[in-house]
């Protein structure tokens, strides 16, 4: 009988993460606290996979928008203005309609490849920061362990990037893969 009082409150939860709103804001608009969903959802399987879904297809629209961004898009901006007719009512007349074009936003065609495609687009930068960074905080006790050839391919993969070949991998210590 409870749950039958939840399903309002989590229709309403439901519309306003289909419209965008995160979780704060949905529980809000639902009338409920945070903590009150968070029960809910560890309570009953059903609610939990109600949220997630939404939240999945939330994570989805922003993966299209985010590869729209970087390949850029062209979308058609309408004019119109109202004007009276001869019985005296308002319609809309369309004026112009002009396409615009969005050129390609690199800084987002960066972070979705260094993020769909990491062997390929991973920052190189943060490889060899990373080795450095281990190798100075006492991390050779963690390195010794690793072959000698392997951390040079894997320092030149970073310095020099992706070569056919050329990416670290699974070594038995020969320098072979």
């Amino acid at each position: 009988m409870y749950k039958l009082k939840r399903w309002p409150r989590l229709k309403a939860i439901a519309k306003s993460l289909t419209s965008g709103s995160g979780i704060g804001a949905a529980c809000k608009a639902a009338g409920i606290g945070r903590n009150t969903l968070l029960k809910w959802r560890k309570e009953d399987p059903k609610i939990n996979k109600l949220i997630e879904n939404h939240l999945e297809n939330q994570i989805g629209t922003v993966e299209d928008a985010l590869l729209k961004s970087a390949v850029g898009f062209s979308y058609d901006e309408v004019t119109q203005e109202i004007v009276k007719t001869m019985e005296g009512t308002e319609q809309r007349k369309l004026v112009k309609k002009v396409t615009k074009h969005v050129t390609p936003n690199a800084t987002s065609a960066m972070f979705y490849l260094m993020n769909r495609a990491p062997k390929r687009w991973a920052d190189k930068r943060a490889l060899v920061n990373n080795i450095v960074a281990t190798v100075n905080n006492s991390g050779r006790e963690k390195l010794k362990d690793i072959p000698t050839a392997l951390l040079k391919r894997m320092l030149d993969y970073a310095n020099n990037g992706s070569k056919e070949g050329s990416e670290p991998g699974p070594d038995n210590g020969n320098g072979s893969h």
